[in-house]
């Protein structure tokens, strides 16, 4: 049985996450380890890490929507294309040793925290590739695949694949782009999950739902932020961010340590 405390701190864990999540990306760089120090492996980590993913997606899209914020006409086919490719990506998932997805998790935050730092302004991007931004095609096709591909497999710190990819190549905004990242996300979670669940010791309800509920608070406050202060803060919440937790991440998450 788990015990109350560790359900609590998974929760406020999750409330900072799904802040993070909401304002550009990075939060399961959060819940991953803390998932891990709660008692769970690697891959079990990665798969119950779903669960609060999908709470804090679904939050924020609906507080996107209520906002005004509605996804064009492009998006269903590109959602269909990531959920298709998050299926393979999941399937690896659940057959990695649990070293192997420590690896991963750690090598992963490593190349976030090198794109956040080495990547020009949001702003300046967006004005760069703008004529770009309405003409979805094969391109877009297959970054969304690679994309649903990785979501299915690590998840981590796909929110700023994502949002790298939206904005400074098809030139969209930081908000514009956030809401796409959470219908994307949202349909590789629904994925990720039904193919978890297949295996029934992957799946840890109790401290999933105990991040899930944290997240869903920290997403709507997130997504507050993201509506009513744009593009300016995104930048320096992921640089801070995932650098501090890519330190974190290599510290505990190795699987010789």
């Amino acid at each position: 049985m788990t015990e109350t405390p560790t359900l609590a701190l998974l929760a406020v864990a999750g409330v900072g996450a799904g802040w993070l999540n909401a304002i550009a990306g990075a939060g399961s760089l959060l819940t991953l380890p803390a998932l891990i120090h709660a008692g769970l492996d690697a891959t079990s980590a990665n798969a119950t890490n779903r669960l609060a993913v999908l709470v804090q997606c679904a939050v924020s899209l609906a507080t996107y929507v209520q906002a005004g914020q509605r996804p064009g006409r492009a998006t269903g086919w590109l959602v269909l294309a990531a959920a298709t490719a998050a299926l393979p990506g999941a399937w690896l998932a659940r057959m990695l040793a649990p070293t192997q997805t420590q690896m991963g998790i750690a090598v992963a935050t490593a190349i976030m925290a090198a794109l956040v730092l080495l990547e020009p302004s949001y702003e300046a991007a967006r004005n760069e590739a703008g004529r770009a931004a309405n003409a979805p095609g094969g391109l877009d096709t297959a970054a969304v695949v690679a994309l649903g591909f990785y979501a299915g497999l690590l998840q981590a710190g796909v929110g700023i694949l994502v949002l790298t990819w939206f904005v400074h190549v098809r030139g969209q905004s930081v908000v514009s782009a956030n809401g796409l990242k959470y219908l994307l996300i949202l349909a590789t979670s629904v994925v990720a999950i039904v193919v978890f669940a297949a295996d029934g010791s992957l799946l840890d309800l109790p401290r999933g739902l105990a991040l899930a509920l944290g997240t869903a608070a920290g997403s709507w406050l997130g997504t507050r932020v993201v509506l009513r202060r744009g593009e300016r803060i995104v930048r320096t919440v992921i640089a801070l961010a995932v650098v501090a937790l890519a330190v974190d991440l290599a510290l505990d998450a190795w699987p010789w340590r």
